[in-house]
């Protein structure tokens, strides 16, 4: 039961240390990833499952900031386009 709530405590903390940020970026993300993985192996997951968690965990992480980032290029597009036709327009 140690081993879980030194997990349990680790886990925390960095969860703690992230909600202090304002936007994550990819470094916050992998330094966080980082600390998952050792926490995990510290309390003797096996490895291939670290592994496996770790790298869904970034991929969202990271996914969702890239979607987000995709959705306002795309809607700057949308209104430069928009502006454009108005000058035309005028």
């Amino acid at each position: 039961m140690a081993t879980f709530g030194t997990l349990s405590d680790r886990l925390a903390d960095t969860f703690k240390n992230l909600r202090n940020k304002g936007k994550l970026t990819p470094a916050d993300v992998d330094g966080t990833v980082r600390e998952i993985r050792r926490a995990l192996l510290d309390a003797d997951v096996a490895f291939e499952v670290v592994k496996a968690f770790t790298t869904t965990v970034r991929e969202r992480a990271l996914g969702e900031r890239e979607a987000k980032t995709n959705t306002k290029t795309k809607n700057n597009k949308k209104n430069t386009t928009q502006i454009t036709k108005i000058k035309k327009q005028n």
